[in-house]
């Protein structure tokens, strides 16, 4: 059982440009792993949330 209390999620179009944005707002890394995996932050005030890049989608082209 996690001691975090309740974890938001945050989808975000940038992975690696959401994390530096945060952590230049004085977030810091909890547990980072990268695209679709765990990635953990903590803002200022003690919140643990988790940042997720969906993976792109291959469009199939439109049959006519």
């Amino acid at each position: 059982m996690s001691s975090w209390g309740p974890v938001f999620e945050f989808i975000v179009a940038d992975l690696e440009e959401a994390k530096g944005e945060l952590l230049a707002a004085g977030c810091q890394v909890v547990r980072w792993e990268g695209k679709g995996r765990p990635c953990y932050m903590r803002d200022p005030f003690g919140f643990t949330f988790n940042l997720y890049e969906e993976q792109e989608t291959v469009k199939q082209p439109k049959s006519t």
